[in-house]
């Protein structure tokens, strides 16, 4: 199955969802991130794509990166990385239900982000 999604992933046990997601950058992209603040916590349910008796729990922070190391190709294989100014992403650039809702609210917010 091929999909977009918002970088991220699951959390392994005894992790905090800052822990998970400082280590899944790192994973990903070889890069470090700061935590800016938290921005959405899934708030309807949504069962897993990829296993309907699992329910998706998602929270969503905003991030602070260095531009200058952000890195073109993946730390891992099979993930392919395309950066999206938020002033041409719309919700069919990414694949799941949750990521869709998430970019309605990112298009929706009343400050700037570049």
């Amino acid at each position: 199955m091929r999909f977009t999604k918002f970088a991220g992933g699951g959390l392994q046990h005894g992790e905090s969802t800052v822990e998970c997601l400082k280590r899944e950058f790192l994973e990903e992209f070889n890069c470090p991130v700061k935590i800016d603040s938290h921005f959405y916590t899934t708030d309807f349910y949504q069962s897993s794509a990829f296993d309907a008796t699992h329910q998706i729990l998602s929270i969503y922070y905003k991030i602070d990166i260095d531009h200058a190391h952000l890195p073109l190709i993946s730390a891992e294989p099979n993930i392919a990385i395309k950066y999206k100014h938020i002033s041409v992403l719309n919700c069919d650039d990414v694949t799941f239900p949750i990521d869709k809702h998430v970019v309605k609210l990112l298009l929706n917010l009343n400050v700037n982000i570049s």
